[in-house]
């Protein structure tokens, strides 16, 4: 038929509110952040992009473009090191062994080209920046309090070593590069001290272990505070040999990133000389902010006058972490509130979405790293208990390593960013010979692994979505779970347990929020002493919320089935697929399918029905499952995916709007799940997704721009 869809979204749409559709809509500004490094920016060793935009190199000593950084393999180090994500970090360590790590001379090179092999100079040489090295030993350290890893310590103090080796001169002052040539024979070491390079926690982390580090420790921390000026700023290099310092360009950058490094340290020695001189830079910034409402992005240190007209993210984000280190929680709020959320770029349809930038096309990893790290130290990251409504999407992965793939992590952010979803369903699929077989269980060929379901619901939780995890049933026989009628019920609930049982112990290890006992199991829903006996087992294991999905009923007899299962008082929900049956009219009108809720094609009233169950078990209802396809008359019988029918993706986009307007704003309606998005197979046009289908535009209106 005709596509008939209306273009032009229902008002009710977008103006929903903090009701169910618009409630908590929006993903954390973190984990947005995060996304947009791991999805557009990383590559497939790990790498880090300077730059979104594929740009060319300007000089050599600079970095623009695909061009590789070790300062934000660093920064991601230290976020990962913060949220407890111990296989982000192990990833970066991977990529400095491999990668970034001249083995011989144990320095670091500090950038890579976007083949991911070293960056030589015009002299043939390579080079290191002992601050970024030094930071990447502060997060090795840390992670080694943390995990306990040994590779961990040795690894620091490998690249410590070569730092005191190749980067210290005799006077203990660290110069602002070693160089070496490709037989890694050492050619010279620079002839300054770059202030902002210096990173104290880092030397003080090696001087704990290694007490050749404290006399650099001293040095180097006395040419930084003897290198502020009147205004509370900082000078930008030292020169040893004529003991003087050059003011350079008056970058805030590096001034912000010295008085972070010297706040972190005098916090956590502690040293009142070190707090004091990241104080006095935080006195300037404070004035500045309150004179002009903005940080600038160079200033004169001698005088405080401004340079330049622009500001900078990274400023801004080492500002408020500079405040939070001194205790001035009042100032860095209000950075990351006035200064920071605002230029995160939340335009769906933006390349860069998620990333902080000031433009809508192009955005660099340094400063949503930065930014990143600020919101983590702010607490940003550390949420409440999510109780907005669930908005999931299923991802069927049909093979043991579908979750493996490595297009996984892109389809979950199309899916996020483009449907709107808080909730991610996951299947780990179960099987049995046949109809009346007694042992359902896990197939070691074909049920998704334990490693690939461990590791797509670290992705899924790293984008700030949650996870509902269900084990469905595929009776080799092709029959539907819902006619299956083992010859030994007992045992077939004994084989169920152990199923169930494996995945609590998997559920609760990962963090899984939802874990569902089973789906459209109709001929079993009457065995309430063995559900509940299920779900005593399986509640001493997982802690997470618990959950049952029932066919949605037909007639009255089923619904009546539906009411009479008493399991749902131990439950959190009471779940449903909805493919309720709604017109007799292939192709019906938006209004129709609105009413059709309240009178289905059997006379049914389902909207009572559901609240009927609601305040029976005082429990919220949620739709587990529930899609159409995009065939005409999807709306006659949803639930039937084989029968024929002529492509009509209007009729799909106006069963979900309907449904969308009629269930929006019932306070005991607690979300849906949209069957469903695949891994790894061709997009079928007849069948359930609504990606790149007018349905998709459906969803992406109730996240909004």
């Amino acid at each position: 038929m005709t596509v008939k869809r209306v273009l032009v979204v229902l008002v009710l749409l977008s103006s929903l509110g903090s009701m169910l559709l618009g409630a908590a809509a929006s993903v954390s500004p973190v984990h947005q952040a995060l996304t947009f490094i791991l999805v557009k920016m990383m590559n497939a060793q790990g790498g880090i992009h300077t730059q979104y935009q594929a740009l060319v190199t300007p000089q050599e000593e600079l970095a623009a473009g695909h061009d590789v950084l070790l300062q934000n393999s660093s920064l991601l180090m230290h976020y990962a090191t913060g949220s407890g994500d111990q296989q982000l970090f192990d990833q970066q360590v991977k990529l400095i062994k491999n990668c970034f790590l001249a083995e011989p001379v144990g320095l670091l090179y500090w950038k890579l080209n976007t083949h991911m092999r070293p960056m030589q100079s015009s002299w043939g040489t390579y080079s290191n920046d002992p601050g970024e090295s030094l930071r990447l030993v502060e997060a090795l350290l840390s992670a080694y309090d943390l995990w306990g890893e040994e590779f961990y310590w040795d690894l620091a103090f490998r690249i410590g070593d070569g730092l005191k080796t190749h980067n210290l001169a005799p006077d203990k002052t660290l110069r602002y590069y070693a160089a070496w040539k490709p037989d890694f024979s050492l050619v010279e070491y620079g002839d300054r001290v770059v202030l902002a390079q210096l990173n104290f926690a880092g030397m003080r982390g090696l001087a704990w272990w290694d007490r050749s580090w404290e006399a650099p420790l001293a040095a180097n921390l006395e040419i930084v505070l003897t290198g502020t000026t009147d205004q509370g700023l900082f000078y930008q290099n030292y020169l040893p040999a004529e003991q003087r310092y050059e003011k350079g360009d008056g970058s805030m950058l590096h001034m912000a990133q010295i008085a972070y490094q010297l706040a972190v340290y005098g916090h956590s020695d502690p040293d009142s000389a070190a707090l004091d001189t990241a104080q006095a830079f935080l006195g300037f910034v404070k004035e500045e902010y309150a004179r002009n409402g903005k940080i600038l992005g160079r200033y004169d240190p001698e005088t405080g006058t401004p340079l330049v007209a622009w500001e900078n993210t990274a400023v801004y984000a080492l500002t408020a972490q500079t405040a939070l280190r001194l205790g001035d929680a009042s100032f860095a709020g209000a950075i990351v509130s006035e200064k920071l959320i605002p230029s995160q770029q939340t335009a769906r349809q933006s390349p860069v979405y998620g990333a902080f930038s000031a433009t809508t096309n192009d955005a660099y990893a340094f400063d949503t790293l930065e930014t990143l790290l600020a919101l983590q130290e702010s607490g940003a990251s550390s949420e409440d208990e999510d109780h907005s409504p669930i908005r999931a999407v299923w991802y069927l992965g049909w093979h043991k390593e579908s979750y493996q793939q490595s297009g996984v992590i892109n389809d979950l952010w199309q899916i996020q960013s483009r449907l709107c979803s808080n909730y991610i369903g996951l299947f780990a699929s179960t099987y049995q010979d046949d109809v009346t077989s007694s042992n359902p269980h896990r197939d070691p060929e074909r049920t998704a692994s334990d490693e690939a379901l461990r590791n797509v619901i670290l992705q899924i939780h790293r984008m700030g979505m949650g996870v509902i995890l269900l084990t469905p049933l595929f009776p080799d026989d092709e029959s539907w779970e819902g006619e299956i009628r083992p010859n030994n019920v007992e045992q077939w609930f004994d084989h169920w347990r152990e199923i169930l049982l494996h995945y609590a112990t998997l559920a609760e290890e990962a963090h899984v929020e939802v874990l569902l006992l089973g789906s459209e199991l109709a001929t079993l829903r009457n065995r309430k002493d063995d559900w509940n006996r299920l779900i005593v087992a399986v509640k001493s294991i997982y802690h997470g919320k618990l959950g049952y999905s029932v066919n949605f009923w037909a007639d009255r007899v089923e619904y009546q089935q539906v009411k009479e299962m008493t399991q749902w008082r131990h439950l959190d929900y009471i779940g449903v697929t909805g493919y309720f049956e709604l017109t007799n009219e292939a192709d019906p009108s938006i209004e129709d399918l609105k009413v059709a809720w309240n009178c289905d094609r059997k006379g049914q009233d389902i909207l009572a029905d559901l609240e009927a169950l609601h305040h029976e078990y005082g429990k919220p209802i949620v739709f587990w499952e529930i899609g159409y396809t995009s065939k005409d008359g999807t709306n006659i019988y949803p639930w039937d995916f084989p029968r024929p029918g002529e492509e009509d993706l209007g009729e799909q986009a106006d069963c979900w709007e309907a449904f969308l307007s009629v269930f929006s704003g019932i306070e005991w309606f607690q979300g849906y799940g949209i069957y469903a998005e695949r891994i790894g197979l061709p997009k079928i046009h007849k069948m359930y997704g609504v990606l790149g289908k007018p349905a998709e535009d459906v969803f992406g209106n109730i996240c909004g721009d």
